[in-house]
C-alpha cells in the first residue's frame, strides 16, 4: 500500500500488520475503498451486472475518494492509481490538503469539511445538515453551494474527457445527495460540453452500511464464478471440493 493521505498511511505492507491467524493460509488483497464500493455498484450480485455500466463513483467519507467505471470494470490506471477524484484541484490557491497539494476537491465537498463549513462538528451525521438546509440556515446553504460548485468543477473536467456522463454518489455524499443534486446537475449541465446531447445525470448510490466490503465480496465471489475450475483440489473425490476463498483489505 503505497498512500492512503487521510489515514496517515504510506508504504505499507498489511501482511506484514497482520497475525498469521487471521491470513491462515489464505491469499492477502489490498483494494481502494472507492474502487471496491464502485464494483458494488457496477454488479446486483457477483458476476451479475447492475443497470449501471458506464459511471464516475464518488465515495464521500472523510474526504473523497472515486473511480471511474467502463462496461462494468473499474478503471485502476497502470500504476492502479486512477480515480483520485477527490485530489483533483478546483482552486489552486485553496486550502492545503493533506495530500500536499492545495485545493483539493475533498477540501470543499469531503465530509469534515463541508461539516465543517456549515458550522457543525466534523463528526455529524448528514441527517443534521439535511436538517439546517431545509430550515434555511445561510451558513449551511453556502456550504451545500460551494461544495455542488467544487464537485461540478472537478466532475466537469473528467466527464469531457472520459465521456462519462453519470454521476453516482456514494457515502456521505450519496446521504446528502437530495441538496447537492439540483445545482450540480444545472452545473454540470453548463461545463461539459456534450450536455446538450448527453445529459450529466446524478445519482445517489443504493445505501449499503460498508459498500468497500461489499465490493470486496463481489470481486473475489466473481472470480470463482468466473474461474471456478481453480478453486477446485485437483485431487477432490467428485463432488467434494476444496474451496478456498481470498481475503481483501479496504482503504480509504
Amino acid at each position: 500500500m503505497q498512500r492512503a493521505p487521510n489515514l496517515g498511511w504510506s508504504d505499507l505492507r498489511p501482511a506484514e500488520l497482520l497475525d498469521d491467524s487471521v491470513l491462515a493460509g489464505l491469499p492477502l488483497a489490498v483494494g481502494n475503498e472507492a474502487n471496491l464500493a464502485a464494483q458494488q455498484a457496477a454488479q446486483s450480485a457477483p458476476g451479475r451486472p447492475s443497470a449501471l455500466s458506464d459511471f464516475l463513483y464518488l465515495s464521500g467519507e472523510i474526504g473523497i475518494g472515486g473511480a471511474a467505471v467502463r462496461a462494468g470494470q473499474v478503471m485502476m490506471g497502470r500504476h492502479g492509481w486512477a480515480g483520485e477524484i477527490g485530489h483533483v484541484c478546483v482552486d489552486p490557491a485553496g486550502p492545503i490538503c493533506r495530500c500536499g497539494s492545495t485545493g483539493c476537491l475533498e477540501q470543499y465537498a469531503g465530509r469534515h469539511a463541508l461539516t465543517a463549513a456549515a458550522g457543525l462538528e466534523t463528526t455529524a451525521p448528514p441527517e443534521q445538515l439535511l436538517g439546517l438546509v431545509t430550515a434555511g440556515d445561510p451558513t449551511a446553504r453556502r456550504a451545500v453551494t460551494a461544495a455542488a460548485q467544487a464537485l461540478s468543477v472537478a466532475l466537469a473536467g473528467i466527464i469531457n474527457v472520459l465521456d462519462i456522463p453519470t454521476v453516482v454518489l456514494g457515502g456521505y455524499l450519496g446521504q446528502i445527495a437530495p441538496l447537492l443534486r439540483p445545482d450540480l446537475e444545472d452545473l454540470l449541465q453548463a461545463r461539459v460540453i456534450s450536455a446538450r446531447w448527453s445529459t450529466p445525470t446524478v445519482q445517489a448510490a443504493t445505501y449499503s452500511p460498508a459498500p468497500g466490503a461489499t465490493g470486496a465480496a463481489f470481486r473475489e465471489l466473481t472470480a470463482v464464478i468466473e474461474h471456478p475450475a481453480r478453486w477446485f483440489h485437483p485431487t477432490a473425490a467428485a463432488g467434494n471440493a476444496d474451496v478456498s476463498t481470498g481475503v481483501s483489505i479496504t482503504r480509504s
